[in-house]
């Protein structure tokens, strides 16, 4: 559940900025460019925190909690606890392009 959070976190602001792009290209000349150019930067940057760096100490937080340590091993079976933390991980780098182009795009212009 925390990392389908944190995987969401983002969604707000970049609903904002699909908005504001759509509305850019409809209203060309208004105030609209702005929020296009400033929700877009702060996608990029929230998003690659959340992806780059928050995501994989979140993942191996849950792994060693659920495979290495004793209470974790006893409290969710072993292969439930495989099955979980091989779709984190497949989740994760599905994302790690995507993420990886966004953080580009932040830091140019």
């Amino acid at each position: 559940m925390l990392l389908m959070f944190f995987g969401e976190v983002t969604n707000p602001i970049h609903m904002v900025f699909l908005i504001s792009e759509k509305w850019a290209v409809q209203l060309p000349g208004t105030q609209v460019a702005k929020v296009l150019f400033y929700s877009g930067k702060a996608f990029a940057v929230f998003y690659a925190v959340v992806r780059l760096v928050l995501g994989p100490v979140l993942v191996v937080w849950i792994i060693y909690d659920l495979l290495i340590k004793k209470e974790g091993r006893k409290n969710v079976p072993v292969l439930a606890s495989t099955l979980w933390c091989a779709s984190m991980v497949a989740v994760l780098h599905g994302s790690l392009g995507y993420a990886m182009d966004v953080a580009k795009g932040a830091l140019m212009a």
